[in-house]
């Protein structure tokens, strides 16, 4: 499957520019887009690597704000925001594991456990890298850390 994909071509304004698609000359305005062609998969692996990227970034702003924040943090946490609800219109979806109970027959991948007392069955505490899906199939596995109950050890 091949699907257009816009870039930015260095050119005199007026110049001529052939477009694959259309196989015509059209005269464009100064900075104008040509179209190149890219199959799916490298779309797709653009795309997982933005969501993983957005996700970092509004988890680490999660993470550093105790009590107020000033406004460039919440302007950028609006931007954040945007980058994920657009993924989610194309149907990509982040999803951060942290928190969860933990089967070994999930489709994540575990980098590391840690024994915690307390617990009687294993627990999601830390999502290294979030799972991608789009339609609900799946882009990128998680990687997670987990916590193991105290009793399973031998």
């Amino acid at each position: 499957m091949k699907i257009p994909m816009p870039f930015r071509k260095a050119q005199a304004p007026g110049d001529p520019v052939l477009t694959p698609e259309r196989g015509d000359e059209t005269n464009v305005e100064p900075g104008a887009k040509e179209v190149m062609y890219i199959d799916g998969t490298q779309l797709f692996t653009v795309l997982v690597e933005i969501a993983t990227n957005a996700w970092k970034a509004r988890s680490r702003l999660a993470g550093s704000g105790q009590g107020e924040q000033p406004p460039e943090f919440r302007r950028l946490e609006r931007n954040i925001e945007a980058i994920i609800d657009s993924l989610a219109k194309f149907e990509i979806q982040a999803q951060d594991h942290t928190g969860e109970a933990f089967d070994f027959g999930l489709p994540i991948k575990v980098v590391a456990s840690q024994p915690q007392p307390g617990i009687n069955r294993e627990v999601v505490t830390e999502t290294i890298r979030p799972t991608v899906t789009y339609r609900g199939k799946i882009l990128q596995r998680g990687e997670v850390v987990i916590a193991t109950p105290l009793g399973e050890e031998e």
